[in-house]
């Protein structure tokens, strides 16, 4: 699944790869996309926790978190909950706290697209808001920049990759 390479989405195998991924390797040390295999996305997390969801039972949820370094030095935690069918991923909501500088994300999302070759995240690079979403026939994608949701001082980037017709959210 993942390469160091960073190509995770040209060489995956997953049916969405071209729509529904998300390219973080050169900030957070993954990517991601929608129908990847359950054992390798667990993989790239340090603490995985299984929890029962009690409005969605049909599938599985996880809550991940991994300790990375940002390029600025800073130590920060890519955290979230994962949502899997059959061994798919069909759901991805990620949060990584860069901050008290808001104009560091402007510096996050240069790195992101220098290294972006096959242009994952051009919608995010087109739109240049906070807030950015798109929808294809795949899947829901939500790239935000926001304050953060565990401590008001700091900003992070937040991610919500939702497979459509899926019950999760």
């Amino acid at each position: 699944m993942f390469t160091t390479s960073g190509t995770h989405c040209l060489k995956s195998e997953s049916l969405y790869c071209k729509t529904c991924c998300v390219f973080l390797s050169p900030i957070g040390g993954l990517d991601l996309s929608i129908d990847d295999k359950k054992d390798e996305v667990l993989n790239l997390f340090e603490t995985v926790v299984f929890y029962k969801d009690k409005y969605d039972k049909e599938n599985e949820h996880y809550k991940v978190s991994k300790k990375i370094i940002l390029p600025n030095g800073k130590a920060s935690l890519f955290s979230g909950m994962l949502a899997f069918n059959n061994d798919k991923l069909i759901y991805f909501k990620l949060e990584l706290p860069f901050g008290e500088d808001h104009k560091y994300s402007k510096e996050l999302l240069l790195i992101l697209k220098k290294q972006d070759s096959l242009n994952i995240n051009d919608f995010v690079y087109k739109n240049k808001k906070n807030i950015n979403t798109e929808k294809t026939v795949d899947c829901y994608k939500i790239f935000n920049i926001q304050r953060s949701s565990k401590n008001n001082t700091e900003f992070e980037l937040s991610l919500k990759y939702t497979q459509m017709n899926s019950k999760v959210d």
